[in-house]
């Protein structure tokens, strides 16, 4: 068979590729607020899902984002937040030194699925700085290494390969991770539950909120035990907890023909 295509033309040694590089420069924010001890402390006191609850569902993570590897330790702090392209993790390196203790890095890589954007070696660098976790909208790696460090890791996937340390990039930034609008110094809190952020605007209220479900299903309180009969009674029947045997309650007495007096 006869070839009839054109001949390849060689690259020249110095290429002019216009438009072939981004034109938005990176970007780093060194200084942001961030929120006061006194409410970073409430909103460990409180469960995730009670802090979920109360900030609703635009500021819940979707359910993408879970633990890196169970059982996993409670993690919440400020969010120092990454922006990289896909895949990409310079910035992340960057951000490993800029960090504070006990801050959360959050990196909104757009979910990318095929590179990793960081593994053990850079959570031995965040363990060092004190960085309290990580949250991460794309994959990581070295699972077995992470949970002996015992360090904290929240992600959408697993994978071995690690990407391009290239760039650009932006630190301290306004970053979407799990659907959610983060911003530095939110509040993020995770756990095995899933992960709840706190906008600055709304912190002032976390001093309230671990007063909600913990007192209410404290250990061996009257409440608990009897929301753990009525639980198991249903289970016991196969009654569904919406029907009739769910309730201890007395039932108002019926007429012959089926109305309630």
């Amino acid at each position: 068979m006869n070839d009839t295509s054109a001949p390849v033309k060689p690259v020249p040694p110095k290429p002019n590729w216009e438009f072939k590089y981004p034109i938005v420069p990176s970007r780093v924010v060194e200084n942001f607020k961030r929120p006061a001890q006194a409410m970073i402390d409430a909103a460990k006191a409180a469960d995730v899902p009670d802090i979920s609850e109360r900030v609703g569902a635009m500021y819940t993570m979707d359910g993408r984002i879970r633990p890196a590897y169970m059982p996993i330790r409670k993690a919440v702090g400020p969010a120092f937040t990454v922006k990289v392209p896909p895949g990409d993790n310079l910035m992340v390196k960057k951000a490993l030194q800029m960090a504070a203790p006990g801050d959360i890095i959050v990196i909104d890589a757009r979910g990318h699925e095929n590179w990793a954007v960081g593994g053990a070696n850079m959570a031995v660098q965040a363990c060092r700085r004190g960085v309290a976790g990580m949250v991460v909208d794309g994959y990581y790696r070295d699972m077995e290494q992470l949970q002996e460090m015992d360090f904290p890791v929240f992600l959408k996937g697993v994978s071995p390969s690690s990407g391009p340390k290239i760039g650009p990039g932006e630190i301290n930034v306004p970053v979407c991770c799990g659907g959610v609008i983060v911003e530095p110094g939110d509040i993020v809190a995770a756990d095995r539950e899933g992960i709840a952020v706190i906008p600055q605007r709304a912190v002032q209220a976390a001093s309230t909120w671990s007063k909600s479900r913990r007192s209410a299903w404290k250990p061996g309180s009257r409440t608990t035990i009897h929301r753990w009969n009525i639980l198991t009674s249903c289970c016991a029947t196969g009654a569904a907890c919406g029907s009739p045997a769910r309730s201890n309650h007395r039932r108002r007495p019926e007429s012959s023909s089926g109305r309630r007096l």
